[in-house]
């Protein structure tokens, strides 16, 4: 009678045990990788299959034995499924697939190259078409019996220059730096005006003080105030020829796309593995060195006889140039917003103080030669002067613009350029007072400054 209880209470403590590890794995949490799949030589046996509780009663343990040398097998590796490979491959509860917000991800290759880390190389070729505004100007030619004005740089039209611009770069750091250089530049803007006596007879004047001049054409040895005051002619010539070079180093702050080829990733630098898309937002920065020259020619060309302008012994013209070429260093930086898949618009600024060389030119000239001084020290000489000087200038540039990388290796941008530049010298603040004072004719006023503005496209292929 003992026997069975103590047999019944061994049996019922065996169940509540066994049910408390049942209960135990029933709420605990599951893995997120998938179990290797079981093969011969990796067989799939219960966790608990060596507690003494899952023994069948009434069956010994069976006693080791000893197996001969000969009979023994080397232990397999266990098999791992494919899909263990895979899963630990991507990010935990991930489905694999890229971009939410329609970019898609680096592999996709839909806005970029592609890759997770890759360097590139990229080159962009477009066109300019730019003007100069003129801050500032002086009449040249007035009517001798009104004294109206009749020529005038600041009436002058807009002239608008076509050029090109070109970039080639090469990105690095996983395509998080690029090294880049640029030039553009525009040729020549050019423009002329003319003022004819409304009488149709010689009626015109020069409003530029000539009176130390004279000039001899080998026949008539006057006055050059009388070759300009009734005129038949006169002729405004202005023109300006501008070249730009820079080396930059660039970098990315955040997002990727900014320059050289369409990019990927969240995070600083986007850099966040090849499933995940560039964000909306995005930043750049760049350093480096500037060369720009500017070159402005301007001639005031007088004819006594006709109004044909043909280098004839009665025709004069007073000529001034100014070159003025610009190195230094200059910072910039830009932000961006993708609105489309793809499609970026963006604004970028760059700035820089300059070390500027101005070099000035100046004579009064016609078919026989220099016009010459008639008083003071200088009396006798020709009118011709040249100098140059040194100074300190600044240069800012702002460009707004889209780009739309219809490609993986293609991408068409465009976008309105602004451009400031202080500091330099232009030739309506070279005209002397005086003209028989060389020295004070030779001084280069260098307290002017140049603005230019318009619009560009082109198209950028990387590879």
């Amino acid at each position: 009678m003992k026997s069975f209880y103590a047999r019944g209470l061994f049996v019922a403590l065996g169940l509540a045990l066994s049910s408390s590890f049942v209960s135990a794995q029933e709420f605990g949490t599951p893995s997120l990788l998938p179990i290797p799949s079981a093969t011969a030589n990796y067989p799939v046996t219960r966790v608990a299959a060596n507690e003494n509780f899952y023994q069948p009663e009434g069956v010994a343990t069976p006693e080791a034995s000893v197996v001969s040398p000969s009979d023994q097998q080397p232990m397999q590796a266990p098999m791992v499924s494919p899909d263990y490979h895979q899963a630990m491959q991507q990010e935990w509860g991930d489905s694999g697939i890229g971009c939410t917000d329609g970019v898609g991800g680096c592999e996709s290759g839909m806005c970029g190259p592609g890759g997770c880390c890759k360097n590139f190389v990229y080159a962009y070729g477009g066109a300019l078409w730019m003007t100069r505004e003129y801050s500032s100007g002086f009449v040249a030619s007035l009517n001798d019996t009104t004294f109206s004005p009749e020529l005038c740089t600041c009436d002058s039209p807009l002239q608008w220059s076509g050029g090109f611009e070109t970039r080639l770069g090469y990105g690095f750091n996983c395509g998080h730096n690029a090294l880049e250089v640029t030039y553009w530049g525009l040729y020549p803007g050019d423009n002329n005006s003319f003022a004819y006596d409304p009488a149709g007879g010689a009626g015109l004047m020069s409003n530029i003080d000539f009176s130390s001049l004279d000039y001899d054409n080998g026949t008539t040895d006057q006055n050059v105030m009388d070759w300009y005051s009734g005129a038949a002619a006169h002729r405004l010539y202005t023109e300006n020829e501008i070249h730009n070079v820079e080396v930059n180093f660039l970098g990315q702050s955040y997002g990727g796309g900014m320059f050289g080829c369409g990019v990927c990733g969240t995070g600083l630098n986007g850099s966040a593995g090849c499933n995940s898309c560039g964000p909306r937002f995005g930043s750049n920065w760049l350093m480096g060195l500037r060369i720009f020259t500017f070159n402005d020619k301007l001639s005031f060309a007088t004819d006594a006889d006709d109004t044909l302008f043909d280098h004839d012994d009665t025709e004069l013209t007073y000529y001034n140039n100014v070159n003025n070429t610009l190195v230094g260093f200059q910072l910039g930086g830009g932000i961006s917003y993708r609105l489309f898949d793809c499609f970026t618009i963006y604004g970028n600024g760059k700035g820089g103080v300059y070390g500027n060389h101005i070099y000035a030119e100046q004579c009064v000239e016609g078919s026989n030669g220099y016009a010459t001084i008639n008083n003071g020290v200088n009396s006798g000489l020709d009118y011709t002067v040249k100098g140059s000087k040194d100074t300190v200038a600044f240069i800012a540039q702002l460009d707004a613009g889209a780009r739309w990388q219809f490609s993986q290796h293609f991408a068409f941008n465009f976008g309105y350029r602004v451009m400031g530049v202080s500091g330099v010298g232009i030739t309506s603040q070279q005209i002397p007072a005086d003209f028989q004072n060389l020295e004070a004719a030779g001084y280069i006023n260098s307290d002017s400054s140049l603005l230019l503005h318009g619009g560009y496209a082109g198209f950028e292929f990387c590879f």
